[in-house]
């Protein structure tokens, strides 16, 4: 019997056809990846008055490429997400919606060639964060949990072994003795 999660995570299979599907598992295969950081956001608690941090786990399904025109076309296909401009015209065409995702990721898996491990781990992650109350605050045990099996594997998993981009303005150690 299916979970209601893994019924939330075929409504994109059932709806592209299994060419778009292949298709999209190349452009995956090639160019895509799946980020998992801990998010973070500053503010001033007005009851306690002092500033303070609130962590959570964050997942997001990017695609780049140098073609804006390409990736506009995915998102027509999809039906959501967005397409960002980067840096040396290299646009991303990203999911953030946690159940998008998922809906991504499992359209994929049987499609997948070279990165099957990294969207079952994805997978994972994301079935993670929906047992979670949306945008309900992270225990430290559930940040370190989040970090260790999907943060850090995922990063492994990476052609390169480790993240790229900007930089992390804290250590992962230093997020967590601010998060409270």
């Amino acid at each position: 019997m299916a979970t209601l999660h893994e019924n939330i995570g075929k409504e994109l299979s059932s709806k592209l056809s299994d060419i778009d599907k292949a298709y999209l598992a190349g452009l995956f295969d090639g160019e895509g990846c799946v980020n998992a950081t801990i998010g973070r956001r500053q503010y001033f608690s007005k009851r306690e008055e002092r500033e303070k941090v609130s962590c959570w786990g964050r997942l997001q399904f990017v695609i780049s490429s140098k073609d804006h025109l390409l990736l506009e076309l995915i998102k027509t296909i999809i039906g959501f997400g967005k397409v960002y401009r980067g840096k040396k015209r290299v646009y991303s065409y990203r999911i953030t919606d946690r159940k998008q995702v998922l809906n991504m990721v499992n359209a994929l898996i049987p499609f997948v060639k070279l990165k099957t491990e990294y969207l079952q781990l994805s997978r994972d992650a994301v079935l993670f964060m929906l047992q979670r109350k949306y945008r309900s605050r992270w225990s430290k045990e559930e940040l370190v949990f989040f970090h260790k099996e999907f943060v850090l594997p995922l990063q492994k998993l990476l052609p390169s072994g480790e993240k790229r981009g900007r930089p992390s303005e804290y250590s992962f150690e230093e997020l967590l003795s601010r998060c409270t």
